[in-house]
């Protein structure tokens, strides 16, 4: 990881990172709020999402289950196989899992925004 952030590298990422920003505040300026407000809403209680998500993370990996055979494996390797697996092969799959898993933390902290419970420092 240290080799990666270099100077130049971090100076063009940086870049990256304001043209994203004044893209937005494009859009926004220009009539755009409606399709930004889940960025906006992500925003309000950006930390909790973070830590509300990496706990769950942990429960996926560290939870564990039988499965039919008997074996434990882990709940994140469950719910993929038992629910993703036979119905959306390979990457597509994978990636349906990682937006439902996504949908489901946006979910938890739209409804704190909805009523108005913003976590701070």
């Amino acid at each position: 990881n240290k080799l990666l952030w270099t100077a130049s590298f971090s100076l063009f990422m940086s870049g990256g990172a304001l043209v994203v920003l004044s893209t937005l505040r494009a859009f926004a300026a220009g009539g755009g709020k409606a399709w930004l407000e889940p960025l906006q809403v992500a925003g309000a209680n950006a930390l909790f999402l973070y830590v509300f998500a990496q706990g769950m993370q942990r429960l996926l990996v560290y939870g564990r289950l039988r499965n039919a055979d008997g074996n434990t494996v882990r709940l994140r390797q469950y719910i993929h196989e038992q629910w993703f697996a036979p119905v959306l092969h390979g990457e597509f799959g994978s990636l349906m899992f990682a937006l439902l898993y996504l949908a489901l933390c946006y979910a938890v902290v739209l409804l704190l925004y909805r009523r108005r419970v913003f976590l701070k420092l």
